[in-house]
């Protein structure tokens, strides 16, 4: 029943502008977006945007995606409510999380017989989610970045003498505790954008999908969180095979 009112543009978003929204008043909450999926510039920090809402009384909704890691630094912005997914990072059952102030979590509660219900979970969804929270409550969170982290750099020694292939490694953009690697291949050297690896890496069985949200910028990403040592050894070879052949 609310109706979304945009504020900024698709690469700015003021202090002066949200504040501009909020004085015409009958505002129900302010929704944010958490995701490496947004512009990485020009945008109002979580923590500013948080506290500008809490001057007009009006609650801050994160829509948090796959930042599941984050779920108490984003709480502790004073967000109030935040959404995240339960089968990305958290690995559970297709679901998801909602965490925040009780009222409004049993006001989301009430749409089981609301909206919800023609989307609703099912109990091996719920089940599923719990378990997942408990685990990530127990595992070693230091431990599995240093994994990661030892990942990459097993991707960085495969691929690092491949003529005109560049090479670095990227921190994930919203603060997430790991890391990906970066590589852009020199068109001149390697007869291969970044667009036509995408391309060919996706082809044959199984499949390689990069992370191709920057072959415009030149370059893709190698995320090797779900990847085991065999796959991670099956992907370098094959990104050798095409810039090198």
């Amino acid at each position: 029943g609310a109706r979304p009112a945009e504020v900024g543009v698709i690469n700015r978003c003021t202090p002066a502008e949200i504040r501009h929204e909020l004085k015409r008043g009958n505002v129900a909450a302010v929704l944010a977006v958490e995701s490496h999926h947004t512009v990485r510039y020009g945008g109002l920090p979580l923590p500013e945007g948080v506290e500008i809402a809490h001057e007009f009384d009006v609650p801050v909704i994160v829509d948090g995606a796959a930042q599941d890691q984050r779920l108490r630094e984003l709480i502790g912005y004073g967000c109030d409510l935040v959404i995240t997914s339960a089968h990305k990072y958290l690995c559970s059952t297709t679901g998801g999380v909602v965490a925040g102030r009780k009222e409004l979590i049993d006001a989301v509660y009430l749409q089981n017989q609301g909206i919800g219900r023609g989307m609703k979970a099912g109990k091996e969804a719920i089940f599923g989610a719990i378990a997942a929270l408990e685990y990530r409550e127990q595992q070693d969170m230091a431990g599995w970045t240093v994994e990661q982290d030892r990942k990459v750099q097993v991707i960085l020694e495969r691929l690092g003498d491949i003529p005109g292939l560049h090479l670095t490694v990227d921190a994930d953009p919203n603060s997430c505790p790991f890391s990906r690697a970066r590589l852009t291949p020199d068109p001149a050297i390697t007869n291969h954008t970044a667009a036509t690896l995408n391309v060919e890496l996706a082809k044959g069985d199984p499949t390689i999908v990069a992370r191709a949200h920057h072959t415009d910028e030149g370059y893709i990403h190698l995320d090797a969180i779900e990847m085991t040592d065999e796959e991670i050894e099956f992907t370098c070879q094959k990104v050798r095979t095409i810039l090198t052949s």
